[in-house]
């Protein structure tokens, strides 16, 4: 108890015949993903896959995978796949989800690209799908199931769409970079869908679109960053001076952030805004009641608008060093913290800091 099996591959390329079938926990670490690559072919379709009954532990570290029918291929009950500094490439689907139940997906340091589909849940749900980056695929995320969650995945450059929500119901798409995909950023087919807290800019045809079949119940996609300024989406009827993405009929985008009036305000005056108060749980109509943030965390998916706690994380450092600057004190002994989640991270101007912190990285 407490302990998993591990494999450890050395530096070089490695075929075979037939699929690695996984019956229990393990952890497969390779020598980097440019040092231990997996080859499919014709004899090897699927790289991984995993058959475990309930509440399996699957990390893979270190290591490329390329030239799959599917690189991984999970159907399981409960447990985790962490994916942790993996390259998924040239595949026909990157990673599978069949028929699994309130399985978390982490993908933290991890890139599929150039697949025709980089993630696909088919069947089962309450699966959560967080971290990573899916980019220059066919079509992103992939999704006939129920009740699926996508959270911090940075979805870009896809030649389709980037998320697709083509079956089931109560979806949940938040606190993602979904950004310069060719057709859609999020399409849905489905209802009851929840979009929000995202960065959606830059997707060429629409930035959410909603097909007939959800009419009967709208998608709602508030709280939303639309682009580089405050007038929020396109619609050729509702906002037509939007100059963010196009959205289509059957959208219920405001509020959106950075509205005039809406989540960026600050209610109460006690210098965190209304969204900000939100996600804490505080009353933002009561100055005496603001969040404390002991740490601020910052990832490449996350917006400047949050709180920056780890369920609503910055995009920035400057924007992480100017909030530390606006707190009080810490207690003595304590020093505040800021926590960088794995990416390259940009910015305008130096980031200076007016009180003792620790940085931290990945």
């Amino acid at each position: 108890v407490g302990t998993t099996y591990e494999i450890h591959l050395e530096p070089g390329t490695y075929t075979g015949q037939g699929a690695a079938a996984l019956q229990q926990s393990v952890r497969i670490i390779g020598s980097g993903s440019a040092e231990t690559i997996l080859e499919g072919s014709d004899e090897w379709r699927t790289g991984l896959m995993m058959t475990v009954g309930t509440s399996p532990t699957l990390t893979v570290r270190d290591l490329s995978m390329r030239n799959f029918e599917q690189a991984l291929l999970i159907h399981t009950d409960g447990g985790c796949v962490n994916l942790e500094g993996v390259e998924i490439y040239a595949c026909e689907t990157g990673v599978k989800l069949v028929d699994s139940f309130q399985l978390t997906l982490n993908m933290a340091g991890t890139v599929v690209s150039e697949s025709t589909t980089a993630v696909e849940v088919i069947g089962g749900g309450h699966n959560v799908i967080m971290n990573g980056v899916v980019e220059h695929n066919e079509l992103g995320i992939v999704i006939d199931a129920d009740a699926i969650r996508v959270e911090t995945v940075q979805v870009l450059n896809n030649s389709q769409h980037g998320i697709v929500l083509q079956d089931g119901s109560h979806h949940q798409v938040t606190d993602c970079l979904i950004v310069d995909n060719n057709i859609s950023g999020v399409a849905v087919f489905t209802c009851c869908a929840q979009i929000n807290f995202n960065h959606i800019e830059g997707n060429r045809c629409w930035g959410v679109f909603a097909d007939e079949a959800s009419a009967g119940q709208p998608v709602r996609p508030p709280y939303n960053y639309w682009g580089c300024d405050d007038s929020g989406p396109f619609h050729v009827d509702t906002n037509p001076m939007g100059i963010g993405d196009p959205v289509s009929d059957g959208v219920i985008y405001q509020p959106w952030l950075g509205q005039s009036g809406g989540a960026s305000d600050d209610g109460d005056g006690d210098g965190w805004s209304n969204l900000q108060e939100q996600q804490a749980g505080t009353d933002p109509n009561d100055p005496g009641e603001s969040p404390e943030l002991p740490t601020i965390y910052v990832a490449p998916s996350g917006n400047d608008a949050h709180l920056g706690d780890a369920a609503h994380p910055l995009n920035s450092l400057q924007a992480a060093v100017e909030m530390l600057n606006r707190l009080p004190e810490p207690p003595v002994g304590t020093t505040y913290e800021i926590h960088l989640e794995p990416g390259t991270y940009t910015g305008q101007g130096a980031a200076t800091l007016h009180q003792s912190v620790r940085i931290i990285g990945s």
